[in-house]
This record gives C-alpha cells, structure tokens and sequence, in this order.
C-alpha cells in the first residue's frame, strides 16, 4: 500500500532547490564512461553525494516517485507522518552513513580476488556475515574498474554503516512478488548493516554515480 503523497514544497522538504541539481543522465552501460578515482576523487564525491541527499530538493523529488510507485526495496513505506517524511527519514540516515564513512579505493588486483571470493560464496546455499569482516563499521568504497552484473548494470562503489531500524518509523521491505513485508527489528539488539550499492549507469545526481539498490547484511 503506497502512502498518501503530500505536497513537496521546499520548506515541508527541508531541502533547497537549486542547491544541487540532477547532472547528467547515464542511462546505458556501454557510453557511460568511468573515471578511475583518487583520493581527491572520493573526498570530493563524497562531500557532494552528502550535500545531494541533505539539500537538494529534486533528489527528495525522485525518491518519493520510487516510493509512489513502490520500487524502492527497502523503505518506510508506512511512515507514521506520511510520504514526505519517509523520504526526508531515508534520506537523513543516508546523508549520516556517508558523513560519517571511512573512505576506501580497491584497486584492480584487490577487487579481482574479493570477485572470486564472492562466486566461491555463492555456491553455497547460506553465507554467514560478520560485521567483523568489514574493513570499517562505516565506510564509502570504490572500485577502479566497475563491477558488472548480469542485468548490465555496473557497480562502481558501496556505501555501509550500521542500522538499527526502528519500529516507530515504518520500514518496510518489498518482495519479489510485490507485496510488503514489515521489517521486525533485531530481537538481540545487534544492528544490521545497510549498504547501499553505487552505479555509474545512471545518475541524477551531480555525480558520475547514483545510488542503485539497497542491500540488508544481518548478522549470522
């Protein structure tokens, strides 16, 4: 069930338009070309990945769109205070895990062997997963060379921390067969990871990348 939308003005928003608007659209994999990050690279990427989602008012625009028509596999679908506050709620704790990231760059060599390591775990019916693997328990990674993936979208980046998600704000998780499944928070009190994977195959914000899916890491 999809929210009730409200108007989006910038006030309501708590976003200023004009302060970041969409760049270019990268919509096909074979001409969006990617640039091989440095380090002023990444900090620079991040500060305007944090500034998109805390300002700009066309991003919260979009995101409650997806919402609208719920294509959003993780969101708080049924916010106690409605469609804007959902988004300015997703859009807040996004804006805190990237602050807050170590920043990371793995380089050709390196994102090799971690792509075999992850097709060795995929044979197996379960991976387990222990925050204690991550190089950091916030963090924000590039890759030099995009991962591909066999819908022909290519992964360029990821950005995790961790998250507790609390009752009162209405997390939902949307399955494959369209329905929405309440997400339950964790009975031991250990938070899950959120990441966030990163594309330069489509991008509205002013970055040769965009948020692309939203994947959840829970312990064990």
């Amino acid at each position: 069930m999809t929210p009730t939308p409200r108007s989006a003005g910038s006030a309501s928003w708590g976003c200023a338009p004009g302060d970041s608007t969409p760049g270019r659209s990268l919509a096909r994999a074979d001409n969006a070309a990617w640039e091989t990050p440095d380090q002023h690279r990444i900090r620079t990427w991040r500060r305007r990945y944090v500034e998109a989602h805390r300002q700009s008012l066309d991003w919260a625009q979009t995101k409650a769109e997806v919402y609208r028509r719920e294509r959003e596999r993780l969101a708080p679908y049924r916010h106690p205070d409605g469609l804007e506050a959902a988004v300015v709620t997703q859009l807040r704790q996004e804006t805190d895990r990237a602050s807050s990231a170590r920043l990371f760059q793995i380089g050709d060599s390196l994102g090799q062997m971690a792509l075999r390591r992850v097709v060795r775990r995929t044979e197996k019916s379960t991976t387990p997963f222990d925050p204690a693997h991550l190089p950091a328990s916030r963090g924000m990674l590039f890759l030099d060379t995009p991962l591909a993936l066999p819908n022909g979208r290519r992964i360029v980046g990821y950005v995790w921390g961790p998250w507790p998600p609390p009752a009162e704000e209405g997390w939902f998780l949307l399955r494959p067969d369209r329905l929405l499944e309440p997400v339950e928070p964790p009975s031991d009190d250990a938070p899950w990871t959120w990441v966030t994977a990163l594309t330069c195959d489509e991008s509205l914000l002013q970055l040769p990348f965009s948020p692309y899916e939203t994947l959840l890491a829970r312990p064990g």
